[in-house]
């Protein structure tokens, strides 16, 4: 997602053995803030708006994708699924388009509607799509909206089932700092959050357990528990533990997190240039503070357990758009740098490893550019 007001799909494409945009699923009227994915071809996004949408891919996106990736999908009930999606002149909502669906002759369109990037037509393509294929054909039918922030979106993660959502937004009070939880299957909040006073700089789940980290510009972090009942309605929330301003190693804005691939540890970063590791069960700082020689804007670890020897990788984005790799087990080792001639020459904003292949990691930055990055090679893809 950016702030062109698109959310954008990419692939490794193996005929041309590079990377390409195979989709463009949301074009919006709003900058966009946050995305989250989920199962079966799914993802909910946040923009400078109050409203949350959820999007699921239709049918000829999949064949498409199939086709030009190579990909197997076996999970996906193709009978219940569009055909594609357009988006109706002045509208932000994208609407379903099913088999057979009647298309009105251009001549006999409304004045309004003769405008042909907002009609789907069904495309079987061999090669990555060209930029007028990706605006008009690759748009993916919006499921629902969910209702419920006061202000802009700003942050959002789903658990590793995908069966729950959490998003906070834009804010300067405790009130609206809260941070909601939505049931997947029904769409329908089922649980709010009140732990911090400002804006909530990122949410992300435990890769392993039932617990959501929270970071804010208020300084702090919480950590909350999260116990669905036997009803898609029934959510159990307890607060497990939230750091202390005065004993806290973090004096700035902490506008980063990241858990381990183990899930027994998480990592934080802000603004005073430090990362610190946090582990349970009383989530204490475990060893010496990294210091870093500019802001700590985006953090990242592969969703896997750590090496044999118990180290475990982590990606740290900084505000010059530097990006350091590191090892760490109780101390921290650098294993390579990348400068703003591999990385990015503004700010880091986020940064995430394939969970698949754990070598590869991507990062999107300020400077209006994602790139994908084999760690244990020299340079980027």
């Amino acid at each position: 997602t950016g702030t062109d007001q698109t959310t954008r799909c990419h692939a490794l494409c193996p005929a041309s053995e590079a990377w390409h945009e195979v989709g463009r699923p949301q074009v919006h009227g709003y900058d966009m803030s946050c995305i989250a994915t989920l199962p079966n071809f799914s993802f909910v996004s946040g923009a400078e708006e109050k409203v949350l949408r959820a999007f699921q891919a239709p049918v000829n996106f999949i064949d498409n994708f199939i086709r030009l990736t190579g990909t197997t999908i076996q999970s996906l009930d193709r009978e219940k699924l569009p055909e594609g999606a357009s988006l109706p002149t002045l509208g932000l909502s994208n609407k379903a388009v099913y088999q057979g669906e009647k298309v009105v002759p251009e001549e006999e369109r409304h004045v309004k509607d003769q405008f042909p990037d907002f009609y789907f037509t069904p495309q079987v393509l061999k090669e990555p799509p060209t930029e007028e294929t990706l605006v008009q054909n690759t748009l993916w039918p919006e499921l629902h909206k969910m209702y419920g922030h006061g202000y802009e979106l700003y942050a959002i993660a789903s658990n590793r089932e995908g069966t729950l959502v959490a998003s906070a937004c834009k804010s300067a009070q405790p009130q609206e700092a809260a941070i909601l939880i939505w049931n997947t299957s029904t769409w329908k909040q089922i649980g709010r959050i009140e732990a911090h006073s400002l804006t909530v700089t990122q949410l992300t789940f435990n890769p392993t357990t039932d617990l959501l980290l929270s970071v804010s510009r208020d300084r702090t972090w919480a950590l909350h528990r999260l116990d669905i009942g036997a009803t898609a309605e029934d959510l159990r929330i307890e607060r497990v533990a939230h750091s202390d301003k005065k004993t806290c190693p973090h004096k700035r804005i902490i506008w980063t997190c990241t858990w381990s691939g183990d899930g027994q540890y998480f990592f934080t970063g802000s603004r005073d240039k430090l990362v610190v590791a946090w582990t349970g069960p009383n989530w204490l700082p475990v060893g010496q503070p990294l210091s870093l020689p500019e802001s700590v804007t985006a953090l990242a670890s592969p969703v896997m357990a750590g090496g044999a020897d118990g180290q475990i990788t982590i990606a740290v984005g900084l505000e010059t758009g530097h990006i350091h790799i590191y090892s760490w087990s109780t101390e921290y080792k650098l294993l390579k740098v990348l400068d703003c001639e591999s990385a990015h020459h503004l700010t880091v904003n986020r940064l995430a490893f394939n969970p698949g292949q754990p070598e590869l990691l991507a990062s999107c930055s300020q400077d209006h550019s994602v790139k994908i990055y084999d760690i244990t090679a020299n340079d980027n893809l």
